[in-house]
């Protein structure tokens, strides 16, 4: 039999949609499916570079954030955080986020119906090799397909900035 015509696309690789109208929206440990309705639309998803004062204030609250993520892991994790990233040092480098990462680096702002929920950044290590850093999404944001769009993103600005090997941090 002929499956009926989709009316709803999936956000992203990981999304499915069913017949019934609603999305399976992948998650990194979990699945969780939304029912897309006229009264409960698609969340609208935006990643740009920073274009504004605000913008980089959030990229600067939610890089505390993302080292607040990391503390909460406990153990080695928190550890390696307080080593490499200990508070001041931590204030530093987030004053610096537009210097460190200033072409042919860069960063990116994640925005979910409009409002700031994800940041990640990348910067040359050498002339072919980039690195992607501070990848970070608030927790309403996980599962919605925003990782992925966001590294899809990092990883094409890398290339489009000649690099011809990415790292993670």
């Amino acid at each position: 039999s002929a499956r009926p015509p989709l009316t709803q696309a999936p956000r992203s690789c990981g999304d499915k949609l069913d017949l019934g109208g609603r999305v399976r929206l992948g998650a990194a440990k979990s699945v969780r499916t939304a029912q897309v309705t006229p009264e409960n639309p698609m969340p609208k998803l935006e990643i740009r570079a920073p274009n504004a004062p605000e913008d980089i204030a959030a990229i600067g609250t939610l890089c505390w954030e993302y080292r607040d993520f990391l503390l909460s892991l406990g153990g080695k994790d928190a550890e390696i955080v307080r080593l490499f990233y200990p508070e001041n040092a931590y204030r530093a480098l987030v004053s610096e986020l537009e210097e460190k990462h200033k072409a042919p680096g860069g960063m990116r702002l994640v925005f979910l119906d409009g409002a700031p929920v994800g940041c990640g950044m990348w910067h040359a290590l050498t002339p072919e090799d980039a690195e992607i850093k501070r990848v970070f999404l608030r927790p309403e944001a996980r599962g919605t397909g925003a990782g992925r769009r966001l590294m899809e993103t990092l990883i094409a600005a890398c290339r489009d900035a000649g690099f011809e090997r990415i790292l993670l941090d």
